[in-house]
């Protein structure tokens, strides 16, 4: 697969009315680009809208994972699993490194399901990389939880507590569960409380002069949010076609009613997600192909993982060839 080729899906992908508000991009329809430590000019794709032609491609010599950068995103794509975790295990520690330098915490907000099996097999289960983060400093939130109680199976914080017990360090770090003994409506209004009273003056971000109208006066700034990305294209808890997506005024809201069991759920808004000073996805294998070759194609907004569109930062993409093949097919054939 040619780095032309991912070029064009990455500067394709993430087009969205929330975008061109917030940052500006180069109209020319060239960018010098380095590969493999030349400086080279990609064309971009056909299909690409001028004003997100702004891109460039960096691959290294020293590792297989491939680099691709553009004025919204950095995709990271690395041949495998094993690798992938390689990959994202380093940005984890650093990004949390710099964050416990710089304020004393590391706040993170992670969501369930394979983001926690990936986020454990590169950092709770590699000694390496567990031992140069700083636990004690850290504070774990949840990004979405399945209504259910902490002892199921499906409880996203159950999950979360086991790999912290088997790596342990259960006992340095603090986690904030939600709390699913309360009924729905009130275990969201209190994940909410609990994510304000963490954090100090100094990591909300005043949003009433910000191009996007979020009708709340401050959001809170986590230091990261690892997401997911289901076949659907719903990310956390936010799914297709839910009026959840519209949420201005809530920093967690709830879901009675979501299109994969269980039901009810407790998730981060995007007012959250979006003003977070990292964001990162994670997504792994040939069963996410397809919605990652539509995200390429389509681009319409139907897809919540699209509204996803960090305000101060850009987002951080940890793929594996196997969730590109779809995209290389589409690349290569004739438009």
């Amino acid at each position: 697969m040619s780095e032309s080729s991912y070029c064009g899906f990455v500067s394709c992908t993430f087009p969205c009315h929330l975008t061109a508000t917030l940052r500006s991009a180069s109209l020319n329809t060239f960018k010098s680009c380095f590969v493999k430590q030349k400086f080279v000019k990609i064309r971009p794709a056909k299909f690409l809208s001028k004003p997100f032609v702004h891109h460039f491609v960096m691959s290294t010599t020293t590792t297989k994972t491939r680099f691709i950068e553009s004025d919204f995103s950095v995709f990271r794509i690395s041949q495998n699993a094993e690798e992938l975790a390689a990959s994202f295990g380093g940005y984890f520690v650093e990004i949390a490194s710099k964050a416990i330098e710089k304020q004393g915490s590391f706040t993170l907000a992670i969501s369930g399901g394979s983001v926690l099996q990936y986020f454990s097999k590169a950092i709770l289960e590699t000694a390496g990389r567990r031992e140069l983060v700083d636990w004690e400093k850290t504070f774990i939130f949840l990004v979405d939880e399945r209504y259910v109680p902490w002892d199921d199976p499906q409880s996203n914080y159950g999950q979360l507590r086991k790999f912290l017990r088997s790596s342990g360090i259960e006992h340095k770090v603090k986690v904030f569960p939600v709390n699913t003994s309360l009924s729905l409506e009130e275990a969201a209004s209190s994940y909410e409380q609990d994510i304000l009273s963490r954090q100090n003056e100094q990591d909300f971000i005043k949003v009433l002069h910000q191009p996007v109208k979020y009708q709340v006066e401050a959001v809170p700034a986590f230091d990261l949010i690892l997401l997911g990305l289901g076949e659907d294209g719903h990310t956390a808890s936010l799914f297709p076609n839910k009026e959840l997506l519209g949420e201005t005024k809530k920093l967690v809201g709830y879901e009675r009613n979501s299109p994969k069991p269980p039901l009810e759920r407790i998730t981060l808004t995007l007012p959250t997600i979006n003003h977070a000073k990292n964001v990162a996805f994670i997504v792994v294998g040939k069963g996410k192909a397809e919605i990652m070759q539509r995200l390429c194609e389509d681009h319409s907004v139907q897809y919540p993982a699209r509204l996803v569109v960090p305000i101060f930062t850009r987002k951080e993409w940890f793929v594996d060839e196997d969730a590109m093949s779809q995209v290389a097919a589409a690349q290569d054939a004739p438009q």
